[in-house]
């Protein structure tokens, strides 16, 4: 009797130590997933190993850590949880066994989400206020520039939302450095700002700290003129020149940064004799035009000179459908991002129209939009958003799925 009893106890705590040395185990490697999720590129040694290990497994019909006394397979266990460490990583194992990146977009791990990381604005006239924040575009300092429209001013923020400076401010005027609900902001490389007003149907050029430069356009359908209410949209190339989006004239123009006249051209429409309504306009880094069309519900992409590439983009809810679609934007890898007045919500895709992500619902908590309008994509992959109808920005920054997230996916993000 005593015997068995010895026995029972010599493997319980033989089962404990084992437990314990199993946990060791996991929680380095993930340490070591941690580790690379830091910064480093390399896979970790014992992480490559216990991967090798466990394809070979798979391979040999086996599991890695043999049968326990009850008959059960531990060791699938253990390669589940190897599995879940791979995903985290963002990794899979190739025909050879050996692991490799799994990348989505812009050279993403394919899994992960957009966490929301800031926002900034209430309600109101003062600094760092807004009233229906409309366009929004980045230096490249990082600065943050907000069409205040309710407010008729531009507003300069650091990029964390520390306010900078103001212009425009006092109420709306006809003259030089004053606005009327100004709409859209672009800013060129060598820091101008570029300001589309709508209710005087001119575009206006500032230095990065509000010094007015210059001004043209007036209302009309002639070149450098502009229809009611209108210029909505407006970008920059990196020759310096300057599209604008003549919404109720149904063309692109396009000038030299001194506002003199170059070029113009119609967006075609979806229905016959019913020509499209370009809202907003960005440009990519090969000089390729994307036109936000709200009536079409749809995006359309040209050549610098306004040959039509492709477009995208039907009424709807569903992925790659669009309600309204008003804000575009461009990221460093190309990738395009659509904000959408009626559904409130932000579409990632490629530069040809293909669906990759989508976040955002209705709301007012973090993460949620009432009437998303401008979107703006710095060099670190942040995407500002200005949120119209709550009065304020908001900052979001895609992450890899982790053991234990930071910031864990909120309401709506998918």
């Amino acid at each position: 009797m005593n015997s068995r009893k010895f026995l029972c106890s010599s493997i319980l705590v033989i089962s404990v130590i084992l437990t314990v040395l199993v946990a060791l185990s996991i929680a380095g490697q993930a340490d070591a997933v941690k580790a690379t999720l830091t910064g480093k590129n390399e896979v970790p040694p014992a992480l490559m190993d216990a991967i090798n290990k466990t394809q070979l497994a798979k391979e040999q019909g086996k599991n890695t850590g043999g049968n326990n006394t009850g008959g059960n397979d531990t060791g699938g266990n253990d390669t589940k949880i190897l599995d879940r460490l791979n995903d985290l990583r963002g990794l899979k194992l190739n025909e050879s066994g050996n692991p490799e990146k799994l990348i989505g977009s812009a050279g993403a791990p394919a899994n992960g989400f957009y966490a929301f990381i800031k926002k900034w604005g209430t309600q109101g006239s003062g600094d760092g206020q807004f009233v229906y924040p409309h366009g929004i575009a980045i230096d490249s300092s990082g600065n943050v520039y907000v069409a205040d429209s309710g407010n008729s001013r531009i507003q300069k923020f650091t990029s964390d939302g520390t306010f900078i400076t103001e212009w425009g401010s006092g109420g709306t005027g006809t003259g030089d450095g004053e606005f009327y609900e100004p709409t859209a902001v672009a800013v060129d490389s060598s820091g101008n700002v570029y300001v589309a007003d709508v209710g005087i149907n001119r575009i206006q050029k500032f230095t990065s700290d509000g010094t007015f430069i210059r001004k043209w356009g007036s209302l009309g359908t002639g070149d450098g003129q502009f229809g009611y209410p209108g210029p909505y949209g407006i970008a920059v190339d990196s020759s310096g020149n300057v599209y604008v989006a003549d919404g109720p004239n149904h063309r692109i123009q396009k000038f030299t940064n001194t506002g003199t006249f170059i070029t113009k051209w119609t967006t075609p429409g979806m229905v016959p004799g019913f020509p499209g309504y370009p809202d907003v306009i960005a440009i990519d880094s090969s000089g390729n035009v994307y036109v936000s069309d709200h009536f079409n519900n749809r995006i359309q992409k040209f050549t610098n000179t306004g040959t039509f590439i492709t477009h995208w983009g039907t009424k709807g809810s569903g992925d790659g459908q669009f309600d309204w679609p008003l804000g575009i934007a461009i990221d460093t890898s190309g990738n395009v991002y659509v904000s959408e007045n009626t559904n409130n919500r932000i579409q990632k895709f490629t530069s040809d129209g293909t669906f990759i992500k989508k976040f955002g619902t209705e709301g007012s908590g973090n993460g949620q939009f009432r009437i998303p309008w401008g979107v703006a994509v710095d060099s670190s992959g942040r995407v500002y958003v200005a949120d119209d109808h709550n009065f304020r920005i908001q900052v979001f920054l895609w992450k890899p799925n982790v053991l234990n997230p930071i910031e864990p996916p909120i309401a709506g993000f998918k």
